[in-house]
């Protein structure tokens, strides 16, 4: 849920940033709900997104079933042609 949720963040920014001089760090530039899919994480973009890169993230909401080692929130980190996705073991 929170892998498809960031990856769709992501194709969405990149459709975004051809037609404006940076990313957004607003989901609703990107027609995208701030609940995932299935509802298990709530997304968001930090403020600051810039020409270059955003941060974008997937945090658990009450009620997630428990999945170690990876019941954690998940990030995505665009910065030029670098992506980080973290933490790298649950992607």
């Amino acid at each position: 849920d929170a892998h498809e949720a960031l990856l769709r963040i992501q194709l969405a920014q990149e459709k975004w940033r051809v037609n404006n001089a940076t990313y957004t760090s607003d989901l609703t530039d990107l027609n995208i709900n701030a609940t995932s899919m299935k509802g298990y994480y709530t997304l968001s973009i930090d403020a600051g997104a810039t020409s270059v890169g955003y941060t974008a993230r997937a945090s658990k909401t009450a009620g997630l079933p428990e999945k170690p080692p990876c019941d954690v929130d998940l990030t995505l980190i665009v910065h030029g042609a670098s992506i980080t996705r973290a933490p790298a073991a649950c992607w």
